[in-house]
């Protein structure tokens, strides 16, 4: 069985992610975790097959030996060839797809043959030729949680990333102790994390004065700066005065109160930190 070598283009945030889920891999069909080098390190070795890892911008012999046109985020492009392959993204977020993909996608295809022989180690022979490209249909795809109550954070990232979901949102009235460490670690599997708190929600509606919801404004926006602007995180998520059982309160449609008061604090909150997922 030849050596296998992954040559990456860059060791650092969502691609380290990418090469330690493809190193598991290979090591379960090789018994061996294969050798990781720099492209600035290799040299061909025909005793050795290679998967090249990256995109164009940081793994130059992705470069040279894709033609494919990545244009869209995630995007990634798979090629089996010469008993080597390539795994290339359009962004980091690609770069981890493909390498996921390269197991759902390729290995198992490869693996289970549908024939006596129904188990076939693929890397026992020559890797059989492939081809495929792919990107995600949808932009945000992921998981709303209810009181941060994830008790094996790692674990519960990892396999949203494994299900190509990207996004988090966290909703309790407070953030939890380790909030920095989670927003590192799902970013480092390009999952954003959204935070969310109530907006009134939980407000007694009696006392709420619909009339003049503006005056609350300043307090949300405080809230948000105090507790959760410093953590990394991507945006937040709004939950405000609903789920009730009338339509409106003293004639005002709910419904109209809410989305006027939810685009007033939106607007409040982009024009001090641009760029916030809400």
């Amino acid at each position: 069985m030849k050596k296998t070598v992954i040559v990456y283009g860059n060791y650092s945030g969502i691609q380290i992610n990418a090469i330690k889920y493809l190193s598991e891999i290979i090591l379960d069909y090789t018994g061996k975790f294969p050798v990781c080098i720099s492209h600035t390190e290799f040299k061909e070795d025909e005793n050795s097959r290679y998967i090249f890892i990256g995109t164009k911008e940081n793994n130059p012999y992705i470069k040279k030996l894709s033609d494919k046109e990545l244009t869209h985020c995630e995007e990634y492009y798979i090629k089996v060839f010469n008993d080597n392959a390539i795994i290339e993204g359009s962004d980091e977020g690609g770069v981890l797809y493909g390498c996921i993909d390269f197991y759902g996608k390729y290995i198992v295809n490869y693996q289970n043959t549908h024939t006596q022989e129904y188990f076939k180690n693929i890397f026992e022979s020559k890797l059989p030729e492939f081809e495929y490209v792919s990107r995600p249909s949808c932009r945000d795809r992921g998981l709303w949680t209810w009181g941060h109550c994830i008790y094996d954070y790692k674990g519960y990232l990892n396999n949203m990333a494994m299900l190509k979901l990207n996004t988090i949102i966290v909703w309790n009235d407070f953030p939890p102790i380790n909030a920095e460490e989670f927003v590192s670690y799902a970013h480092s599997l390009n999952i954003k994390v959204i935070w969310g708190f109530s907006f009134l929600w939980d407000t007694a509606f009696d006392k709420l004065d619909i009339n003049n919801t503006d005056k609350y404004i300043d307090g949300i926006v405080n809230y948000y700066t105090d507790n959760y602007s410093k953590l990394s995180g991507d945006g937040i998520y709004f939950q405000s005065f609903t789920e009730l059982k009338t339509d409106n309160i003293n004639g005002i449609i709910i419904a109209e109160a809410v989305t006027d008061f939810v685009n007033k604090v939106s607007a409040t909150l982009l024009d001090k930190y641009p760029g916030l997922i809400l």
